[in-house]
């Protein structure tokens, strides 16, 4: 995940939107990516832009269920 941001970063826009979602729980494909992210050089240009009054959006698993979500969405500064 961390590759895939650093990557899309340098094709967003100033005051264009980078979006990140996976299907998964783990603090290491989140919040972990998420932080690393924005510690780099190239995440340094963005910020996180809320998802309604949240900064990301993070579902838990069900039981019986295999879905759980979470999702953030950055803006890249002026």
């Amino acid at each position: 995940g961390l590759s895939l941001l650093r990557s899309a970063a340098g094709k967003v826009a100033r005051g264009g939107q980078l979006s990140y979602a996976t299907c998964t729980v783990t603090h290491a494909e989140n919040n972990a990516v998420v932080k690393r992210f924005l510690e780099s050089e190239q995440g340094a240009e963005f910020e996180l832009a809320p998802l309604g009054d949240r900064s990301c959006l993070a579902t838990r698993l069900q039981p019986g269920s295999s879905d759980a979500h979470f999702a953030v969405r950055f803006v890249r500064k002026r």
